[in-house]
This record gives structure tokens, C-alpha cells and sequence, in this order.
């Protein structure tokens, strides 16, 4: 993929700290030893831009109608709340067709490959996105098993 400098990027991945869905929106800075340079939204600091992965998904601007189950706060009697899986898969939150077709055709990561993992959440409900592609990951098997 070629970079260019001031494009806006929104990326969604799985973090492997806590194996849960992680959203950057981030600006492509220009280059720096050879290597691309990135701000997130908001921040100063500048960050090397890693080589994404087989799991990441890389639309073009910011404000995407897709958001992360964490992105997503419930108000409860007293406090607000969010809630993150933590299942090591892509928890998106939005209409599922419109996740389906972004990620088939917006999606500007040409290694992304884990469309088994992507999952659509709707309040307590998970549903798989792709539910007719081969996986072996435990959790998406027992998503299926509940569909």
C-alpha cells in the first residue's frame, strides 16, 4: 500500500496484549529513516507505522459508521459503562451488511485474510460476519455453535 502524506486512517485490529478489538484513527505523517511515520487522532507523538498483519482492517478516513464493542458506552443507574470482549477477534458494531460490504471492498489492507474473526455484536448478540468461511478459532466455532 502506498502512504501519502496528511491521508486519514482509521484501523481496526486485535490486540495482543488483551486480545480485544483496538480502533486508531491515525494521519500518515511522511517518512522518517525510511520508515512511515503516523500520529494518532489527537496526539503530538509520532509512531513508526507497523507492517499490518493478516488481521487488520485499514479504511480510508475517520468517523467510520463502524465502531469497536469497547467504543460503545451503556448508561447504567449511576455510571457509564463500556464492555470489551476480549475474545481475539474483530468486534465490530454497526449495521452488519454495511460492515460485510466495507470489509470485502474498503478495506485497503490486501493481507488481511481473517474474515472468519470478524464479528458482528449487537447489544448482547454475536453474530459471525462471514459465517460460510472455513475457521478453526475456538471462540468463532462456539459463536457459530449459538447461531
Amino acid at each position: 500500500m502506498i502512504y501519502v502524506e496528511g491521508q486519514r486512517l482509521t484501523t481496526f485490529e486485535i490486540s495482543s496484549c488483551m486480545a480485544m478489538t483496538v480502533k486508531r484513527e491515525i494521519q500518515i505523517c511522511g517518512e522518517l529513516n525510511d520508515k512511515v511515520t503516523f500520529r494518532i487522532h489527537g496526539q503530538r507523538k509520532m509512531f513508526y507505522l507497523p507492517k499490518f498483519n493478516e488481521s487488520a482492517l485499514i479504511f480510508e478516513g475517520w468517523d467510520l459508521p463502524i465502531k469497536t464493542d469497547g467504543d460503545i458506552s451503556i448508561q447504567g443507574p449511576v455510571f457509564k459503562t463500556s464492555t470489551m470482549r476480549g475474545n481475539a477477534c474483530l468486534n465490530l458494531v454497526g449495521d452488519m451488511q454495511l460492515i460485510k460490504e466495507w470489509v470485502q471492498s474498503k478495506n485497503l489492507n490486501e493481507n488481511f485474510t481473517r474474515f472468519d474473526e470478524v464479528i458482528h455484536i449487537d447489544g448482547d448478540k454475536e453474530t459471525p460476519v462471514f459465517p460460510e468461511v472455513p475457521t478453526h478459532h475456538a471462540v468463532v466455532e462456539r459463536i457459530r455453535a449459538q447461531v
